[in-house]
């Protein structure tokens, strides 16, 4: 694996270069660290006392400021060096201040739970863009832990109307259009796969899912379906004639369970006048259970859709 590639693993703001190069130490500025309490001595002397390579450090080109790698940068200087190996980072200061903080919480001396809680602070003041859930991968803490730092700071953090997404998209901060987009989506087509429901609505695969979820749950208070009494039949037939459930030995299982498991309300009443009156709890008991496993089923296939 390049320099590069291992610098950029978990980094929001990526290198643009895997160029290394040898920078005499002279012309390096120390670095933006959000370590408050400054260099360790002793880590230091482990460095300049070791005869393995270092890997090279990280500087901010525009202004020559080191943004990961000041430990080394001493050990160099106490072992007499006059040059280090350098990769370069383009992109502004506060994303360099980013980038430092995104790499001295994934090696090295471990930042202290207060440096990561106020460089989180400093990166919202000066990119409040970006999502509680990014600045949490890139500082080590909770997404919660951010947003209450967010909420504390309100006053002294620029507002903005969007977030960025550690999948690098932008999406407005108000989500209600959105949803109401989702529910649209779902009264026209309400079998819509969720992937292609969350990216037609610019929502989270979870978030179309739980709305579907909760359109479902309005229609039919009491558990029941709003489908027609065919419906089960016309699905049922669809799956059976499919080979991809045929090909295995579960999905034969599955078909036979929802064969034997299908039922419509028209069969309530002649199938509950079977029960005699001192079992009614009993079967009712087990009749809930196995609905609650049924919806638990239904629930894991349709959020499996994360996973693809």
């Amino acid at each position: 694996m390049s320099a590069q590639r291992k610098a950029n693993v978990g980094a929001v703001v990526p290198l643009t270069s895997d160029a290394c190069y040898r920078v005499e130490l002279q012309r390096l500025l120390p670095a933006d660290s959000p370590r408050s309490t400054g260099e360790d001595r002793r880590h230091i002397v482990r460095l300049a006392e070791s005869e393995s390579q270092w890997p090279p450090i990280l500087v901010h080109r525009a202004t020559m400021r080191v943004i990961d790698g000041m430990h080394r940068v001493h050990a160099a200087r106490m072992k007499g060096m006059t040059h280090i190996e350098v990769l370069f980072f383009d992109g502004s200061a506060a994303e360099a201040f980013l980038r430092g903080v995104e790499s001295n919480v994934v090696h090295g001396l471990p930042l202290t739970l207060p440096d990561r809680k106020a460089a989180a602070e400093r990166i919202l003041e000066s990119m409040p863009e970006l999502s509680d859930r990014t600045i949490a991968t890139s500082t080590g803490l909770s997404s919660k832990t951010v947003a209450r730092i967010r909420l504390r700071s309100t006053g002294e953090i620029p507002h903005s109307n969007i977030r960025i997404g550690a999948d690098g998209r932008t999406r407005p901060l108000d989500s209600s259009r959105r949803r109401q987009q989702v529910i649209e989506l779902l009264t026209a087509s309400p079998d819509m796969p969720l992937r292609a429901l969350a990216a037609a609505a610019d929502v989270s695969v979870s978030t179309a899912h739980a709305i579907r979820k909760k359109m479902r749950e309005r229609l039919c208070p009491d558990g029941g379906t709003a489908e027609g009494p065919d419906t089960n039949a016309l699905l049922l037939q669809k799956l059976t004639r499919d080979p991809a459930m045929r090909a295995s030995q579960q999905g034969r299982d599955l078909l036979r369970w929802l064969h034997s498991h299908s039922m419509n309300r028209k069969m309530w009443p002649r199938v509950a006048e079977a029960v005699p009156p001192h079992l009614a709890a009993t079967v009712a008991e087990l009749a809930s259970r196995n609905a609650r496993e049924w919806r638990a089923f239904a629930d894991r296939i349709q959020s499996s859709d994360t996973a693809i």
